[in-house]
């Protein structure tokens, strides 16, 4: 039976379960409630004690006003309503839900009312485009005897662009830090740090040649293979 999962801190998904009690109650961890908030025929499958238990705060549901009325806690699933039971969740209706919850949220008493926040995974996505040009592109070229930038522009100066980062998935594991103001922890330089690292060890990973030295430019590339025997001396 194909369902629209959706888990605290990540992004919705489709699935494949059985139609049988015990897949569902082990999608979500416990007994299953069904609600029906939607005009569509689809039912949100969530665990029923999931708030009582203490299961992470995953979504709010919003009346047509766009105001909070209900937290669903722990995971939940998205499931098509048949004549009598539930059945596979359509595409369409997955894109549709899939939409309506793409962004994570984190949840705060303000002024005595709970407050959904969505969790920036844009953030995210911007520090590790920025770790992978470190990584790959963008280098300052400056002239030996007067200390000038060579490339001080961004025609020469090789940043990342939307066209040149690929798809970046982000998921969020809310852990308290205990050095950060009131628990909270930095969310754009954090990504950045690995990303170069990471990229030179996938070369190292694919072809057994160690680069130390940032960026990773195609010629840097050539020049190591070939030093190495990797590719012919006078291959072009």
């Amino acid at each position: 039976m194909n369902v629209l999962m959706v888990e605290p801190g990540k992004a919705p998904y489709e699935t494949q379960i059985g139609d049988d009690l015990q897949s569902m109650q082990a999608l979500v961890g416990g007994y299953i409630q069904a609600v029906y908030p939607y005009e569509e025929p689809v039912a949100l499958i969530a665990n029923e004690s999931g708030k009582l238990d203490g299961l992470p705060l995953n979504r709010a549901l919003r009346d047509s006003d766009g105001d909070i009325y209900d937290i669903v806690a722990g995971n939940f699933f998205i499931v098509g309503l048949g004549e009598s039971d539930f059945t596979d969740l359509p595409h369409e209706l997955a894109e549709q839900f899939a939409e309506r919850f793409r962004q994570p949220e984190m949840f705060m008493r303000v002024d005595g009312k709970i407050v959904a926040a969505p969790m920036p995974d844009e953030q995210v996505q911007g520090g590790m485009s920025m770790g992978m040009g470190y990584g790959i592109s963008e280098q300052l070229l400056l002239d030996e005897k007067t200390g000038r930038p060579l490339n001080g522009n961004l025609l020469d100066y090789k940043m990342m662009t939307m066209l040149d980062t690929p798809e970046i998935k982000v998921d969020f594991v809310e852990l308290n830090d205990p050095i950060g103001p009131y628990g909270n922890k930095a969310l754009g330089e954090p990504p950045a740090i690995p990303c170069a690292p990471a990229i030179r060890n996938a070369v190292l990973h694919a072809t057994g040649i160690a680069f130390n030295e940032n960026p990773l430019t195609p010629q840097k590339l050539i020049d190591g293979f070939r030093k190495h025997g990797l590719i012919a001396a006078d291959s072009r």
